[in-house]
């Protein structure tokens, strides 16, 4: 049960710092744990339980694995009058892997968010509208100049059919083919635009979406 606990906590944490609270309250009954500590080398070589423990502190450390790397440790603290035995330390083990694992996690989606904001602001950089489409003909995300050309102000196009947020549309445009340039006259708003179209492979998904620069 403990376990279970454990796990859940670990995976609703969003931060490092709520992953030790959370597991703290989760370990603390069962445990008579007073902290936890994760740190990232080299600062968990600072962190000494050899000190911790003639500071009145029982000190068990765990190591963190990305992959095959070493990437820091996991520190449980008690009272020194309360030794960890093979059994806890044998369970805090497995805390420790569950650790990792979510840390691996938190770290990719950090990256993420990194890569989608560098993506975006690439986007934005260009003055004519851009936008990338499915092959359904629905938005899959746009710049700034595309969201202005269409008269929004924030993006709550995406999902929606291309056609109808640029033109107000109800049936694709004309001459409109993915992955070749082609050119759209537009009635309403009188418009003449030369389209660009890049086919990009998306393997996750398996599937494809298209750039489109519209100028």
């Amino acid at each position: 049960e403990s376990l279970r606990e454990a796990m859940i906590a670990i995976y609703r944490s969003t931060s490092t710092g709520d992953m030790e609270q959370n597991l703290l309250q989760v370990l603390q009954p069962t445990l008579q744990l007073e902290s936890i500590r994760i740190l990232y080398k080299p600062q968990d070589g600072f962190f000494n339980p050899q000190k911790r423990a003639q500071e009145s502190f029982s000190v068990f450390q765990a190591p963190l694995f990305r992959s095959l790397d070493n990437v820091g440790s996991i520190f449980f603290l008690r009272s020194s009058k309360l030794p960890f035995q093979k059994e806890e330390t044998d369970f805090l083990l497995r805390i420790a892997e569950a650790i990792s694992l979510a840390l691996d996690r938190q770290s990719k989606l950090e990256q993420s968010e990194t890569l989608k904001e560098q993506w975006q602001a690439t986007f934005n950089a260009v003055s004519d509208p851009v936008a990338l489409i499915n092959q359904r003909y629905e938005l899959v995300q746009t710049n700034s100049a595309f969201l202005k050309k269409a008269g929004l102000s924030s993006d709550i196009v995406i999902g929606q059919k291309c056609h109808k947020v640029l033109f107000q549309r109800e049936t694709p445009c004309q001459h409109c083919v993915f992955g070749k340039n082609f050119r759209l006259e537009n009635q309403k708003p009188k418009a003449i635009y030369d389209v660009y179209s890049q086919p990009i492979p998306v393997e996750p998904l398996q599937t494809t979406v298209f750039v489109h620069l519209y100028h």
